[in-house]
């Protein structure tokens, strides 16, 4: 399986693992003052200064330069990029707690691509589902919500507030802040895609 690790600015820590990087913006020189390699770096690079992008430039194995008028934002074009270079699991750090707007757009995103992409920071790991029964690990997490894009058929097992054969809506809110019992718990989707949040304070 194919990873990859997007990283959107420049303002996190970056975990050295084994995947491809692709940076975003000030994403792609945090990855160049990391001395990790950078597979591509995308964005139309007005947050940065002239030099350092120029000094990426040199840096990446390719470089994606977008103007500044477009009809996505750059974490979209990066997102979208990497689904086109067929990655099959796809890791976005730094795509939350900046700009509401842009924070949407990812989640909305998540929901687009149901397994394939993952938005992780130092408090929340989120993902979507699709049809299928899942196996989730607690980790270090202790609070877990469910949200569904439209409307969904769920059952949970291994759960405080265990559901069966749930349906849900993109209107209910009461599955916010579940908890999983033991190591893991068991999702089973029979219908729609699932948003699931895992969170720490």
């Amino acid at each position: 399986m194919q990873y990859v690790v997007i990283v959107l600015n420049d303002k996190i820590d970056v975990p050295k693992v084994d995947a491809d990087y692709v940076g975003v913006e000030s994403g792609a020189l945090k990855l160049l003052k990391e001395n990790l390699p950078i597979k591509f770096a995308i964005g139309d690079f007005d947050s940065i200064q002239k030099e350092d992008a120029d000094l990426i430039k040199d840096y990446a194995d390719d470089f994606i330069e977008l103007p500044n008028e477009k009809d996505c934002t750059d974490s979209e074009a990066a997102i979208r990029e990497c689904i086109k270079r067929g990655y099959e699991k796809i890791f976005i750090l730094g795509g939350l707690g900046n700009r509401v707007d842009h924070e949407i757009v990812n989640l909305r995103l998540i929901m687009e691509y149901p397994q394939d992409i993952i938005l992780h920071n130092e408090t929340n790991r989120i993902l979507s589902l699709s049809e299928g029964e899942y196996q989730i690990e607690k980790d270090d997490y202790p609070y877990i919500s469910f949200f569904a894009k439209d409307e969904a058929i769920i059952s949970l097992d291994g759960f405080k507030y265990p559901l069966q054969q749930k349906t849900i809506t993109k209107d209910d809110l009461y599955t916010v802040s579940n908890e999983i019992l033991n190591e893991n718990g068991k999702i089973l989707i029979e219908k729609g895609i699932v948003l699931v949040i895992q969170s720490k304070d």
